[in-house]
């Protein structure tokens, strides 16, 4: 936009009431005909303008709204999974309850755990969660697990092969989140057919507070 145009829109924004003092100037000015091709007034111009920008205003509120109502729906369940973590008597069962978690409120449709204190032989029925965190994956990943903050979608088809398998064609979120699984580095990959489903936030913090949680009771000897 040229400099001059910047001084003149600076000015009528200062000096709203400018068209009013000089009306003449009116006659030569090209109002848009944006509204179905009709030729409107300045004021019914500018008053259908409002209008759109309340209705979008309106829009980002409702939206707003519904995610305020989301985030206080799944604060309330914190409290009753901690306890059921807590309770469970079958440390391998603290996986699965996890699952549960990320399907019902996270919309995960693929999780997979990627863990070093794992082997091949060794995933203690956990076989559909669980997988060793090889060499291979753990270069893929070494930045995130030597940086340990959850990563959102930021992930390139070979990360997501190298997690979801045949599934990687159809995840268009994922969410990658370090932890410590018995004691040892570990990664959570949650990926779901829906899109956007992850960002940073409300919903990552309560999830970030899950998984502490897991990573504690999964510790030898562990306990609430």
């Amino acid at each position: 936009m040229p400099a001059g145009e910047n001084a003149i829109i600076e000015y009528l924004s200062q000096n709203p009431d400018f068209l009013i003092r000089h009306p003449d100037l009116l006659k030569d000015l090209s109002v848009p005909h944006g509204f179905q091709g009709k030729a409107v007034s300045l004021l019914e111009y500018q008053a259908r303008l409002l209008r759109e920008r309340l209705r979008g205003l309106e829009l980002q509120c409702e939206s707003e709204n519904l995610k305020a109502k989301a985030h206080r729906h799944l604060s309330k369940q914190l409290k009753p999974l901690v306890r059921v973590l807590c309770e469970c008597t079958d440390r391998r069962r603290i996986l699965d309850i996890l699952e549960t978690f990320l399907i019902d409120y996270y919309s995960a449709t693929s999780i997979r755990i990627f863990a070093a204190a794992v082997s091949g032989s060794g995933l203690d029925g956990n076989r559909k969660l669980l997988r060793p965190l090889d060499a291979w994956r753990r270069g893929l990943f070494t930045l995130l697990l030597n940086n340990p903050k959850p990563l959102c979608d930021s992930l390139q088809i070979e990360h997501l092969s190298a997690l979801f398998g045949e599934e990687a064609e159809q995840i268009h979120s994922s969410l990658l989140v370090p932890f410590r699984f018995r004691g040892h580095e570990a990664l959570l990959a949650a990926g779901s057919t829906e899109w956007n489903q992850y960002r940073h936030g409300v919903d990552l913090d309560i999830l970030a507070t899950v998984i502490e949680i897991v990573s504690h009771l999964t510790e030898p000897a562990a306990a609430c």
